[in-house]
């Protein structure tokens, strides 16, 4: 294991005594769709030796913040639609191919350690049809960078279909997995 994974694991241990989390979601997407510089050499999600590396490191994740009995929740990363570069080329994070390829090494941790982590696939609720669309089913769901989901200005006055829809399917997912689950 890594350096920096171990290093999640005093402030986390410290935290599951003071909160007794349910489970533990976590999250990944714009950031790591990227390009990134390694070793000199520009690398990114389809590289094979850089799919690896991720795989890896996100496996190494998992082991720093596994807690008995408390299942890992991974979430899909949603299609997002930022902003082109300022020369006019697509940002690296619109690939539909790398979106597939982080969702396929989410998905396949899952599949590695099927007691302890779960996928939760996200898109029916973000990106329904499998296409990016600010608005979905008449309601608000992404901010305007093309990539956060939209809370609201006024979360109490704006309804949204991501905000109520997801969170709602979402929890009932949690519930069944902390309640019925057999997560190790």
């Amino acid at each position: 294991m890594q350096g920096s994974e171990l290093a999640y694991r005093p402030a986390l241990r410290a935290e599951e005594r003071q909160l007794h989390p349910q489970a533990l979601v976590l999250e990944m997407g714009y950031w790591d769709e990227l390009d990134w510089r390694q070793g000199g050499r520009q690398v990114n999600l389809g590289d094979p030796s850089f799919d690896r590396e991720v795989a890896q490191r996100m496996r190494a994740f998992v082991k720093a913040v596994e807690m008995p009995h408390i299942p890992i929740v991974l979430l899909s990363v949603p299609l997002v639609d930022p902003l082109p570069w300022p020369d006019g080329s697509p940002a690296p994070q619109a690939s539909p191919t790398r979106h597939r390829i982080i969702n396929a090494l989410l998905q396949s941790l899952a599949k590695e350690y099927p007691r302890t982590v779960h996928y939760f696939d996200i898109s029916p609720w973000v990106t329904p049809g499998g296409r990016f669309d600010a608005y979905v089913d008449g309601g608000i769901c992404r901010n305007s960078d093309g990539v956060h989901l939209y809370v609201g200005a006024f979360p109490n006055l704006t309804p949204t279909y991501c905000g109520e829809h997801l969170q709602e399917a979402f929890l009932a997912y949690i519930r069944e997995l902390v309640l019925g689950g057999d997560h190790g």
